[in-house]
């Protein structure tokens, strides 16, 4: 393996400021800097600033496998972005991949259990989110905290309110467990759709519109040109509204079937294409999950649990309940904490806003390569849980094993973005 050489920190360039253990990036001369922290304090023979003549040569360094194990932070390289950036802006790269920027650990619930996570893995990491109301005064916070410039494009202050409902503070369904770790789906895809509408004008109409709308005064002139078709369009409407009301008529008529049944020609459409709007992307993922012992058995229990727990709402409206220690329930090894608007009593009180329930959580599922996001794969900004589907007979029969415990689970996952995807989206990696 090769090895990066530990320097001091009078032989590098700081790209910015508020650099963070487990960022790299490359130095004027070619040659390349990963910070693991300070080397005062820090008696680890892996603190301080490591220096490589490459990039592959520094990946391939037992440094640089020690920060990717010890998952306290994932690896960021600093040369691919604005290395001016403020430390906001940093935050703000992160949309891409894992919520906060905070990757698998140890705590996460992962099928098959014993998957490596490495370089050459690839898998999907699920997090959860609490729902920020889009026009809240939590959501306007964000936005006015929020940096200026994103993967070094200035943005607008209405681009950011419409994207701060997205940058959700990540939320344990079960205590403790911080992600879901799921292999690739094998039937993977994604559409964007957008909605285009054909409308059709009259000569006149399209003239009218283009001068009053666009300002465009000669298409009117040219029009006058053609005072026979006008004149037979505006007596022929003012028919059509006539004869509609005689009875026995119906009001069933229009342009078309007077002077087709009465000259044999019919109004051109001068059909032309609009723009509407964008649609939300939807995606859904299916997981054929066969556990190979009890202990996996229980994991695959508790993922499944996991993601019907954080789909349904929960009951009341009121502010969150602090937990006890003997509150919290012990479920399969795994425990259970009160979410947001539960009630610590069991009496009915009248300004716990009985009358209303939470919204569900939002999943941020991020598409990886070992510890980083998998540029390769289109992301997806956080989605609302449409459905969840859990089958137990995938293979056409039921069958445990003694315990009880299904031989198979199936999990199909249905999900809507929360937001529209614009041009600078698709930049970033959406």
């Amino acid at each position: 393996m090769s090895e990066a050489v530990r320097v001091s920190g009078t032989r590098y360039v700081n790209p910015q400021p508020n650099i963070i253990p487990g960022m790299y990036w490359e130095q004027e001369d070619g040659t390349w800097i990963l910070y693991m922290g300070t080397t005062e304090k820090n008696s680890s023979m892996y603190s301080g600033y490591w220096e490589a003549d490459s990039l592959s040569e520094l990946k391939a360094s037992a440094v640089y496998v020690v920060t990717e194990a010890s998952k306290s932070t994932a690896l960021i390289n600093l040369t691919k972005e604005d290395t001016q950036a403020s430390e906001e802006t940093l935050k703000n790269w992160f949309t891409v991949g894992p919520l906060e920027n905070e990757g698998p650990t140890t705590t996460s619930l992962r099928y098959p259990e014993d998957a490596l996570i490495d370089r050459e893995s690839d898998f999907v990491f699920f997090q959860f989110g609490k729902y920020i109301p889009p026009f809240s005064l939590e959501s306007d916070k964000i936005t006015q905290g929020s940096s200026r410039k994103v993967n070094g494009v200035k943005t607008s202050y209405q681009q950011r309110t419409y994207n701060s409902s997205t940058q959700l503070k990540i939320e344990q369904p079960m205590g403790g467990v911080t992600g879901i770790i799921l292999p690739m789906p094998q039937d993977l895809g994604n559409d964007i759709q957008q909605t285009w509408n054909g409308k059709q004008f009259s000569a006149l109409g399209r003239a009218a519109i283009a001068g009053a709308a666009a300002g465009n005064l000669s298409q009117i002139g040219t029009r006058i040109n053609d005072a026979s078709g006008n004149m037979t369009s505006l007596i022929t409407s003012l028919q059509t509204q006539l004869l509609n009301k005689i009875p026995g008529v119906g009001g069933n008529l229009d342009m078309g079937d007077i002077t087709g049944s009465t000259q044999g020609i019919v109004l051109n459409p001068n059909a032309e294409i609009l723009y509407d709007s964008p649609e939300l992307r939807e995606i859904g993922m299916t997981f054929k999950m066969i556990p190979r012992s009890r202990n996996e058995a229980i994991k695959i229990n508790n993922i499944v649990r996991c993601f019907r727990y954080a789909s349904v709402p929960d009951w009341g409206g009121g502010k969150a309940g602090q937990l006890t220690a003997d509150e919290t329930k012990d479920i399969q090894g795994v425990k259970f904490t009160k979410q947001t608007g539960d009630r610590l009593d069991e009496d009915f009180n009248i300004f716990d806003m009985q009358n209303f329930m939470k919204v569900p959580f939002l999943c941020k599922f991020t598409f990886m390569r070992g510890t980083e996001v998998n540029d390769k794969v289109q992301q997806f900004k956080p989605c609302a849980i449409r459905k969840v589907a859990v089958n137990y007979t995938s293979d056409g029969t039921y069958a445990t094993y003694k315990d009880g415990e299904p031989v198979a689970t199936e999990l199909t996952l249905n999900f809507l973005e929360s937001k529209v995807l614009f041009k600078s989206d698709i930049a970033a990696g959406f």
